[in-house]
């Protein structure tokens, strides 16, 4: 609370640039144009490139072929479908909204969709780099946008069709439109950012489910600054519930959808139930030294048999079935084992779990073929926690809220996952987040070295 109430969102980062003489045109790499330019190409060149690698040479993933399916009913027959008939109440449904246009006028694997996705990866890096700079400067900002450049599952999922770009972008837009939040001087203009936050939360969780609470943590934190820094409860409560009441009405038509097509008002989805009992299982298994994608596939198959058929030719999906009766059985774990599960489910989250490598976005035959990629991407999590944690403890120790809340929002996305659900694939969109903060985190390092090397130099004149 003592970190909130001294912060200072609104001091500007950005400092001036020193030159050798006066009148001097700083370097290159300094402008903005040649950074958003240079880390925009960094990600969409190899990202291309990679679509092309897959469409002449690997088949879709299962989840791709689902998507596409979906969004083929879409488009013909207007309704959130897997089979004509069999409608849904499950997540992505914002993503197959996303494919249906470009499934329905050009055909059933657009790869107009994937240059698109990639486009939407090349625009990350500029949001990172422009957030990371207002943050800490023109250093910050070229670290970050190397951070989330070299994160190789930005670049690989572009060309797939899964849902992982929409939401690292969604997320990184969530960020900056929250800092705009902070900064704004106005009730007005918080309020107006706090609404498109709302939005923009309500969208994104449209994607992926699982960010349907991550609305509170914005709405949460601003209310919390606005009581303790600037004691205005009215402006808390404004800006809050604009923030709120947003996502709410952006959120309003799934639940009526569902009204009209269940019978009844289903806020999140079906088969929620069944997640529980098999996350609990497979939480079990690694417990009893299984990999984590053996006990997935164990559990799928032992809970819910062999998945429906893609191509529609097995007619409406069936019904989930019951929880296996030896778990329906066993009761409900207990609170112990619930927080021994949750904090397995944070390991693999950061993946530092020891029945997870790190690299698994990227297993199959990109790392059969190229070792070094396995290593590299092991480097890449360690040196990013490492970063993070020194974001962290600087934002704590300068009171910076600015800093802290770009932490603060991709770690609630994981903190959700690990009271719900986990697999290593889910860490995705927080890590590229996270390159925001660490990105700062080196400048201040940087400068902090620096400093101390000034120091020293200034204590030795002294002397002599």
């Amino acid at each position: 609370m003592a970190m909130i109430a001294l912060a200072t969102p609104m001091a500007e980062s950005t400092q001036p640039i020193p030159s050798a003489r006066a009148g001097a045109r700083p370097p290159a790499w300094r402008s903005p144009r040649v950074a958003c330019a240079a880390l925009f190409l960094a990600v969409f060149v190899p990202a291309s490139a990679l679509i092309i690698y897959y469409v002449r040479g690997r088949p879709f993933q299962t989840d791709s072929l689902y998507y596409l399916q979906c969004a083929s009913v879409m488009w013909r027959h207007g309704e959130f479908a897997q089979n004509p008939g069999a409608p849904l109440a499950k997540d992505h449904v914002a993503y197959v909204m996303f494919l249906a246009p470009f499934v329905g006028l050009l055909g059933p694997q657009p790869l107009a969709a994937l240059f698109v996705q990639a486009l939407l990866a090349g625009a990350g890096a500029i949001l990172v780099f422009g957030m990371a700079r207002r943050l800490g400067g023109d250093v910050a900002g070229w670290a970050a946008g190397l951070l989330y450049a070299s994160y190789a599952p930005v670049v690989v999922f572009p060309a797939q069709f899964v849902t992982e770009t929409l939401t690292i972008f969604g997320l990184l837009c969530i960020v900056w439109v929250n800092d705009r939040m902070f900064r704004a001087e106005t009730v007005s203009a918080a309020a107006r950012w706090g609404a498109l936050l709302g939005a923009l939360c309500a969208l994104t969780a449209h994607v992926r489910m699982i960010a349907f609470p991550l609305v509170a943590a914005p709405a949460g934190l601003y209310a919390l600054y606005a009581l303790a820094a600037r004691r205005q409860p009215a402006r808390a409560a404004i800006v809050a519930g604009a923030c709120l009441g947003a996502f709410a009405l952006a959120w309003s038509p799934w639940v009526i959808r569902n009204q009209i097509t269940f019978g009844r008002p289903i806020v999140l989805i079906t088969g929620l139930d069944q997640t529980r009992t098999a996350t609990h299982r497979v939480a079990e298994m690694i417990e009893q030294g299984h990999e984590i994608e053996a006990a997935r596939t164990t559990v799928k198959e032992e809970m819910f048999g062999p998945a429906p058929p893609i191509d529609g030719a097995g007619g409406p999906e069936p019904a989930l079935p019951k929880a296996p009766r030896t778990m329906e059985a066993s009761g409900p774990p207990s609170f112990t084992t619930r927080a021994r599960h949750c904090a397995q489910r944070l390991l693999i989250m950061l993946g530092l779990h020891p029945k997870v490598d790190a690299p698994y976005p990227l297993t199959g035959n990109t790392v059969s073929r190229l070792p070094v990629v396995r290593w590299a991407m092991m480097g890449w999590n360690r040196l990013l926690l490492a970063l993070c944690a020194v974001a962290l403890l600087g934002s704590l120790a300068r009171r910076d809220l600015a800093w802290f809340n770009t932490l603060a929002i991709p770690g609630a996305l994981i903190t959700l996952y690990a009271l719900v659900h986990a697999i290593p694939r889910y860490q995705i969109p927080s890590f590229a987040a996270l390159t925001i903060p660490a990105g700062v985190a080196v400048a201040r390092m940087i400068d902090a070295f620096h400093g101390a090397g000034r120091a020293r130099a200034m204590g030795c004149g002294d002397k002599a």
